[in-house]
């Protein structure tokens, strides 16, 4: 196993360097598109400065519903925090994101982390069924606005709501324990998603915040475009956005470098556009994200988990 790990670890860092250098090539062979960053007008740039901190504090909201569910009281302020720093340590570590929300978690309120799986399991399955009901909506104005649509999108929404139905099947626990460690992280999955899952008020209301989220996302995607000169429907900025996310759900190198990228060069191709322009929204939207980020973290931080103490090791495993 540990044999295993390293060799994994090696292989993401290989492939992380070979990333950077091919990034860097192809940059340089494209630097006149690249430098339509220089040209950002700066009210769209307030705009989508606006938007990522406005999805930044819708997420928080949701995180908080769900929280409240496990008997933890933290605040919507509290939960903007601690997004915040999980954004951080998801630029380095894979998942950083969910180890950080769940030493947090425990450490400040005793929420154990056989319970965090079920939190994570409740935000993917409301992720997976609201992103493919807006793809679906989205999918179909476009059509009716006599627009075409690629069959990725339809394809991509298709699986999204049957992934999302199949996490949200309780299967019997007895059949699932017999899979060792996997079978009770599984168990626990669906422990946590079943109390989850009674509580109506909670996850209509997290739906409700995951609506928000996507569309703040939309406009975040298509103000990009726009601030570079590229005009595209705001829905299909919605769609891309959401494609986006579904991609990131796999994360193979610590924020997908490159991968985001090569999605949304892809999407920009299909919709007549040059790949490289779509990359250079890519890295626009990146760089607003991780701005808000390099500013926020260290404030929250300090906050959250310096002044209270509060650090980030999982050797405790109750």
């Amino acid at each position: 196993m540990k044999l295993n790990q390293k060799f994994l670890n090696v292989f993401r860092a290989l492939f992380m360097i070979g990333i950077l250098l091919f990034a860097f090539y192809y940059s340089y062979l494209n630097l006149d598109s690249f430098y339509m960053l220089f040209k950002v007008d700066y009210r769209a740039f307030l705009v989508m400065l606006a938007s990522a901190l406005f999805f930044l504090y819708a997420s928080a909201v949701q995180n908080a519903i769900l929280i409240h569910a496990f008997g933890a009281p933290i605040s919507n302020f509290e939960s903007f925090g601690l997004t915040n720093v999980s954004s951080f340590f998801n630029l380095f570590l894979p998942q950083g994101a969910t180890l950080t929300k769940a030493v947090y978690l425990k450490q400040k309120y005793g929420v154990p982390y056989s319970k965090s799986p079920a939190l994570f399991l409740g935000l993917l399955i409301v992720f997976l069924i609201i992103g493919a009901g807006i793809l679906f909506i989205t999918n179909l104005s476009v059509l009716l606005m006599g627009n075409h649509v690629p069959t990725i999108f339809w394809v991509i929404t298709f699986c999204a709501l049957a992934s999302g139905l199949l996490f949200g099947v309780e299967f019997p626990k007895e059949s699932i324990l017999r899979f060792g460690k996997i079978g009770q992280l599984m168990s626990n999955f669906s422990d946590g998603w079943k109390s989850l899952r009674m509580n109506t008020s909670c996850l209509v209301k997290a739906c409700a915040w995951q609506v928000v989220i996507f569309l703040s996302s939309g406009i975040w995607v298509a103000t990009a475009y726009y601030s570079l000169g590229i005009k595209i429907n705001p829905l299909l900025g919605v769609s891309i956005s959401l494609f986006a996310s579904f991609v990131n759900l796999v994360v193979i190198i610590p924020g997908n470098f490159g991968v985001q990228e090569i999605v949304y060069g892809y999407f920009t191709i299909l919709s007549g556009m040059l790949f490289s322009q779509g990359v250079v929204v890519s890295v626009l939207i990146r760089g607003i994200g991780l701005l808000v980020t390099l500013v926020l973290a260290p404030i929250s931080w300090y906050f959250l988990f310096y002044n209270q103490g509060i650090r980030i090791e999982t050797t405790d495993r109750g």
